[in-house]
């Protein structure tokens, strides 16, 4: 029996997907593969909440006696502490201070500074900063860590227990301060990948052998020999994934329900991934034609300089010209007086 699920998208136009008999080899597989990353998720929370809590105060202690709770600070009003022609080429069509005109210092001299540390921590310098409550980055260390997640979706989400897997990938991907706690983090990005994958497509279909190899790859992740092994929660997790890859836990109505719920947020990732591609190229383009802007500019100037430096010896000639009559007129006025 073949059951029907009828989604709504965002512009009101609908998408049918079908849910197929679990009885269906390549469709169990596919459940079994999506699942997996529900055991991913609770390998993983505890370490990425961990690291959080660590980088936060480690922030709040490098920025020191400025570090005090502010609330009025807002993605619309905030300039950060860097000023313009020190702020990254990549980044500088995104960052808060191309607006410098129309934002302000934080007032108390802390949401500045705490917004050019996630920029220095940030592996591509481009944060997401659409789900992000700044008023909350002084008590709240998830606020901040919405920043190194890749899509947007997370706003309503208040704790790294409440973020689904992709979500703790992108930010372990994302920060350069959990690199430091990573062994391979290759690893990191294949999962990534694989979501990509499995929660992408059309067929709702994996074969035995993708299925052995999506469930490997997160079980590598969470046996990251650097610091993630250690986890109670991962080893926890590890035994999960080996008995889902066994065939050894029972796939039920639910489970599917449960993975089919992760393939309707999908769809929302592809669309702002989409739009993220379309802004990131017209950024760079915009940057491409800045810098070449910039380098007529300068090309211009050198012109300049040569063309006057080129014309100094006949300025030279003209001015000593009067000069050298002046020096003769000099001592004939002094002798006849």
């Amino acid at each position: 029996m073949t059951l029907w699920y009828i989604f709504e998208r965002e512009n009101n136009s609908v998408v049918i997907y079908s849910r197929k008999d679990l009885n269906q080899p390549l469709y169990n597989n596919w459940v079994r593969a999506a699942s997996g990353f529900i055991y991913l998720k609770s390998g993983l929370q505890t370490f990425i909440s961990r690291q959080l809590q660590e980088q936060h105060t480690d922030i709040l202690t490098k920025i020191g006696p400025a570090a005090v709770r502010c609330t009025s600070c807002t993605a619309d009003n905030l300039l950060p502490e860097h000023h313009t022609r020190f702020c990254a080429p990549n980044y500088r069509n995104k960052c808060f201070c191309k607006d410098h005109h129309s934002r302000r210092k934080c007032p108390q001299n802390f949401c500045s500074k705490f917004y050019d540390k996630i920029i220095a921590s940030h592996a591509e310098a481009n944060p997401l900063w659409l789900d992000v409550d700044i008023a909350k980055w002084y008590d709240n260390f998830f606020e901040f860590a919405k920043c190194f997640v890749s899509t947007t979706g997370y706003r309503e989400q208040h704790s790294v227990t409440e973020m689904d897997a992709l979500g703790l990938l992108s930010i372990a991907i994302n920060d350069l301060y959990i690199h430091d706690a990573i062994d391979n983090l290759d690893l990191f990005k294949m999962v990534r990948e694989s979501w990509n994958e499995i929660f992408h497509t059309k067929s709702y279909e994996v074969t035995d052998d993708q299925l052995n190899k999506y469930i490997e790859e997160m079980i590598d992740v969470l046996q990251d020999t650097k610091c993630l092994a250690r986890y109670p929660d991962a080893q926890q997790a590890v035994e999960e994934l080996k008995r889902l890859k066994a065939n050894q836990i029972y796939i039920s109505e639910e489970d599917a329900s449960a993975v089919i719920d992760l393939a309707r947020e999908a769809i929302r990732e592809i669309k702002y991934e989409a739009i993220s591609e379309i802004e990131n190229a017209r950024d760079s383009a915009v940057h491409d034609i800045d810098s070449r802007q910039e380098r007529k500019k300068m090309m211009q100037i050198q012109r300049d300089k040569k063309s006057l430096f080129n014309r100094l010896p006949q300025k030279m000639n003209i001015i000593s010209e009067p000069y050298c009559c002046l020096l003769k007129v000099v001592p004939t006025f002094q002798n006849k007086y």
